[in-house]
């Protein structure tokens, strides 16, 4: 998303305990120590949220900040985050929340494993009534992240699923979603509403879904971006839509510095591995690389260039 951050630091929450404590006590907050059954401690702030380990997976990589948000709002929930964030050195901290729970579901949730203590977010409920979330990285500056840039410029900026969790999007639209059929489903549908507007065309990029969505983004006009995905064994369903799909609507594409294709899966990406994409695809169309390259390339300048 345009940042390369600072290089995180893994510990348990007791670490930072002392601090986190005075600096949200600093800014105004009301902050107690919650002490567990083995005697390692979390916070609890204004009697509605923790500030804790993420017990659930990968100890140590990220704090939680958790709140019953009937009883403190999310904007307010994200100041602790920051807050948190300024003076903590994990990967990630989690700022979270949910309604129609309260901090006694969160304390009723708590969890201990080793030198961690946390609030299992599925147990507590946070997760089942107006979900919100904000993954806060170390050393990342939004300011020269791509939805500040975009949104900055009057650009419309649409992030769905984990990504709407993951990055800054103050200027743009985040929907928070799990479900993978319906972030495509919702996708779909703000495309079309765009193309309805003054949307002349764009690419699908890295498209690997069904041929039945495929049609749609064709009908449309739009191209269907195409990268080494296509040459995994288990790519059946992008194969079917590389057949269905017209080579006048698809670019070739690389996602570097990820997705490399066979026979180099697994190694950085670049556009030097692009022949093998067109190989692949020259295959399924039963025609030359040369043709989908020379086609491809057309299609690119066609889009990019007008």
């Amino acid at each position: 998303m345009g940042t390369r951050p600072a290089k995180p630091f893994g510990e348990p929450i007791c670490n930072k305990i002392e601090l986190i404590k005075k600096t949200l006590e600093d800014a105004g907050y009301h902050v107690r120590y919650y002490t567990g059954t083995s005697g390692k401690r979390l916070l609890i702030v204004n009697e509605a949220c923790t500030v804790a380990d993420n017990v659930e997976c990968d100890p140590g990589q990220a704090f939680n900040v958790t709140a019953a948000i009937d009883d403190l709002d999310f904007e307010e929930e994200l100041k602790i985050g920051h807050l948190v964030r300024s003076v903590s050195v994990v990967p990630r901290v989690i700022t979270f929340g949910g309604r129609g729970v309260h901090l006694q579901n969160l304390l009723d949730a708590i969890e201990e494993h080793g030198d961690y203590i946390g609030v299992n977010a599925p147990a507590s409920g946070v997760y089942n009534n107006d979900y919100h979330c904000i993954h806060m990285g170390y050393g990342v500056d939004p300011e020269v992240q791509i939805p500040t840039i975009l949104g900055k410029s009057g650009l419309p900026v649409f992030l769905l699923g984990k990504v709407a969790d993951v990055v800054t999007n103050n200027y743009g639209t985040s929907i928070p979603m799990v479900d993978t059929a319906s972030v495509l489903q919702r996708t779909l549908e703000i495309v079309k509403e765009y193309m309805k507007k003054d949307m002349s065309g764009g690419i699908i990029h890295c498209f690997s879904y069904s041929r039945e969505i495929a049609a749609e983004y064709l009908k449309m006009g739009l191209y269907l971006g195409v990268g080494g995905v296509l040459t995994f064994k288990n790519a059946k369903k992008l194969k079917e839509v590389a057949a269905m799909a017209p080579l006048s609507q698809i670019v070739l594409e690389t996602d570097c510095p990820y997705m490399a294709p066979e026979p180099n899966r697994g190694k950085r990406n670049s556009s030097l591995n692009l022949p093998y994409v067109a190989e692949a695809l020259a295959q399924i169309k039963g025609i030359t690389a040369e043709e989908v390259i020379a086609v491809t390339e057309e299609n690119a300048k066609k889009l990019l260039f007008k």
